[in-house]
């Protein structure tokens, strides 16, 4: 069985898609956990239409979505577990079945496909694309997405979101795996989300640079590249966040097809 931990503050549109994607998975596949905090919105209202299906439900102001996190991993039980949080959603029905089938082993750590939307220009596309390894290596290139991750139990039970990161306390989780355990890709698509997260918008200014500074905190720690971050890192922060002022979302397709033409 797999829990899964869905995180939610007002958003309640977003919620319902989860919730309901939830729903049609087989439920002797999976227990969920439902993290709010402390909407104001109509979430509550959806909670407890779906609490049917629904373990363990939270209600309440936390410190902030990692905290959340950290919350929920308290309460899983089962051998893996993945974030779905509102707005997320499995590809299909069968995707927790589909999982199930391919008979995974509790010494290891699993990503798979995620569909990412892009929104406002009616375009996706699959993360990873084209991934030629079975495993992974810390590599910022090329980081698992987070709601594609299957964490085995002996990881999470051990390991939480570091609250010192606010915005990318999800890519050191996942380097933090990726150095502590085997990690491997298995070429399904499981999730589909739209980009806009809190690790993936660089209109402010202070949020950008904040983002930065953790991106290059990590780097010196798992990769030790200290003159190739200190260039590389600054520049791409600073590219994304003009590109998103002066375009909007449509920057992430044009950076996308860029990293395209250079590979």
């Amino acid at each position: 069985m797999i829990s899964i931990i869905t995180i939610n503050y007002n958003n309640s549109e977003g919620l319902k898609r989860t919730l309901k994607s939830v729903s049609i998975q087989d439920k002797s596949l999976f227990e969920l956990i439902v993290i709010d905090g402390g909407s104001n919105d109509e979430s509550p209202r959806i909670i407890n239409e779906y609490n049917h299906i629904i373990d363990y439900k939270r209600i309440g102001p936390d410190l902030g979505i990692y905290d959340a996190m950290n919350k929920g991993l308290k309460r899983c039980s089962q051998d893996f577990v993945m974030f779905l949080n509102s707005g997320d959603i499995f590809i299909n029905k069968d995707c927790l079945s589909a999982i199930k089938n391919f008979n995974l082993s509790l010494d290891y750590a699993y990503f798979f496909n995620a569909i990412i939307k892009f929104k406002e220009i009616n375009y996706s596309k699959k993360s990873p694309e084209n991934y030629q390894s079975t495993s992974y290596q810390i590599n910022h290139k090329f980081i698992p997405n987070h709601q594609a991750i299957l964490f085995n139990k002996y990881f999470y039970i051990n390991n939480s979101y570091n609250l010192d990161y606010k915005i990318s306390s999800d890519v050191d989780y996942i380097f933090r795996l990726s150095k502590s355990n085997n990690l491997l890709y298995i070429d399904y698509d499981i999730v589909e989300f739209e980009l806009g997260g809190v690790s993936s918008t660089y209109k402010s200014f202070k949020k950008t640079y904040m983002h930065m500074k953790e991106a290059l905190k990590i780097n010196f720690k798992y990769q030790k590249n200290y003159l190739y971050s200190l260039i590389r890192i600054p520049l791409k922060f600073f590219v994304k966040y003009l590109l998103q002022n002066l375009i909007g979302n449509r920057f992430y397709f044009l950076v996308y097809n860029i990293k395209r033409i250079l590979k």
